[in-house]
């Protein structure tokens, strides 16, 4: 999306900014990965979990929609859209690139449907995919050379080594602070400030956001979920309204310097550089993801109305 963005006028670091931040949503939309782990960490449904991020997932693309309405009138050299003309030409346009791109539109209906399916795992999707689309980029499209192609598996394998020494490093620091007991020492310090649940809910919060800003989503979870979710009890949190709490929180992390994978792996792809996409990245951050945390703590029918609505009430009743 980030080369055609930048054929319609965007600029570069705002494009990159804006599908790094949109990446977010795949830890609150199912499958998500970061749910699957609180549901097994913390014995809770993870049907549950599931249907407790669509909400603040379905917000926060809204949110994000908002931003890019108004970021865009900013932008002068976006370019215009053209007048869409009459209901039958654009019937016939529809169905003529409809047609066209639709070898490339069955490629999210392959991944998601062998993952739904239980025949692979996303890793294994992700494979599958692949395998799908050389055949189609050098026999439908013929857009895919053998050049082409080796320059793509060339920085395929830059690209992970970075990801690689990204994450061996993010590794290493939240194993320091797990030795150090800093989590722990934090936590018991919560409850021992204040007994309202607004102001618990407050450092709660500001605990997550900073885990985030130093630690990969998995070892978040891993070393928070354990920790609050008794103290998030004790206030009357549901154990599936905080599993959107806290990824919502840990997905915010992910664009939060220092660590900031998402916007550190969104200059490798897109090509950018750290200054261009610091600033909307802080933009997404603070008028997107931030709103959708505080939302998601505050009103739990957010995450609660569509797991009670599938699952029945029984569904919030913790299970030990």
């Amino acid at each position: 999306m980030i080369p055609r963005l930048v054929d319609e006028g965007y600029p570069r670091g705002y494009a990159t900014s804006l599908m790094a931040a949109s990446a977010g949503l795949s830890l609150l939309i199912p499958p998500s990965i970061s749910m699957i782990l609180y549901g097994w960490i913390t014995n809770t449904s993870i049907t549950a979990c599931f249907l407790a991020g669509a909400g603040p997932g379905v917000l926060l693309a809204i949110f994000f929609i908002i931003i890019n309405r108004f970021a865009v009138g900013r932008f002068h050299t976006v370019k215009k859209p053209r007048p869409w003309g009459s209901p039958k030409q654009v019937a016939r346009e529809v169905a003529g690139k409809g047609w066209h791109a639709l070898p490339a539109l069955m490629m999210p209906v392959v991944i998601l449907g062998v993952i739904y399916g239980g025949i692979a795992t996303p890793t294994e999707a992700a494979a599958i995919a692949v395998a799908y689309a050389i055949p189609v980029g050098f026999f439908v499209y013929r857009g895919l050379t053998a050049r082409k192609l080796a320059s793509a598996l060339i920085e395929c394998s830059t690209n992970v080594g970075a990801i690689m020494v990204m994450l061996f490093f993010a590794m290493a620091f939240s194993r320091m602070l797990i030795t150090e007991n800093v989590p722990k020492l934090i936590a018991g310090w919560m409850l021992s400030v204040t007994d309202s649940k607004i102001v618990i809910l407050l450092i709660v919060n500001a605990f997550l956001f900073l885990v985030g800003m130093f630690m990969d989503d998995v070892s978040g979870m891993i070393i928070t979920a354990p920790l609050l979710l008794p103290v998030v009890r004790e206030i009357g949190l549901s154990s599936v309204q905080f599993s959107a709490i806290i990824t919502s929180n840990l997905t915010m992390g992910l664009m939060t310097p220092p660590m900031a994978p998402l916007i550190f792996l969104g200059q490798i792809i897109g090509k950018t550089t750290f200054p261009d996409m610091y600033k909307p990245s802080m933009v997404m951050v603070f008028l997107g993801y931030l709103p959708v945390v505080l939302i998601t703590s505050y009103w739990a029918p957010l995450s609660e109305w569509l797991p009670v609505a599938l699952l029945g009430p029984k569904v919030l009743i913790p299970a030990y």
